[in-house]
């Protein structure tokens, strides 16, 4: 069976210019982190027709006007510093057949997990903060993207941050202020056990 490629948004030597991740990380880590990235933290701000037709015309070399802007300008920081803190973990360790190994070499030192969640931290700020932006730069431009308003029933609508929404409300509608909510509980990761 032939597994289907995945399209990255953004190149991954942007991700590795703009966050602390440097050239010798594995391609590997970066496109699966990349992909995670713009799939669970961006696509949900965009809603299914919308990214759809972005990564579409990303693959195709067809995109430009505003989907371009919004690609290059607004998703691509999201991306690469959601990138970041999905990639980091993997950048410490490393599965091998069938364990689970710290990776060392002669010259470098393992970090302890204090450290690793601090530049999670760090990271997850960043990228919330780029994300915020990018959700406020689509509320307030969604005429420009007919999209908004054409996910079917069975797609995912965009939703767009407020501060004063303690929880997600819907509407009857199905625009970029229809579904609104909140960005998860920073606080979430230091529950989850590392």
């Amino acid at each position: 069976m032939a597994i289907p490629s995945k399209k990255i948004l953004i190149p991954l030597d942007y991700i590795k210019k703009i966050t602390p991740i440097n050239s010798p990380v594995d391609d590997n880590i970066m496109n699966s982190a990349a992909y995670v990235a713009q799939d669970k933290w961006v696509r949900p701000y965009l809603g299914d027709a919308l990214y759809n037709k972005i990564v579409t015309d990303t693959a195709a070399g067809t995109i430009s006007g505003n989907y371009l802007i919004l690609r290059d300008t607004y998703m691509a920081d999201a991306i690469a510093w959601w990138c970041y803190y999905e990639a980091l973990p993997h950048c410490t360790y490393k599965i091998d057949n069938g364990t689970i190994n710290q990776r060392v070499s002669d010259d470098t030192q393992p970090i302890d997990n204090s450290t690793l969640n601090r530049l999670l931290d760090s990271g997850r700020n960043n990228a919330e903060y780029y994300t915020k932006r990018l959700s406020e730069w689509i509320c307030a431009n969604s005429d420009l993207f007919p999209e908004l308003s054409t996910n079917t029933d069975e797609q995912r609508s965009p939703i767009s941050q407020t501060a004063t929404v303690p929880a997600v409300s819907f509407s009857t509608g199905n625009s970029a202020s229809s579904r609104t909510g909140y960005i998860p509980d920073r606080n979430l990761l230091r529950k989850l056990p590392l």
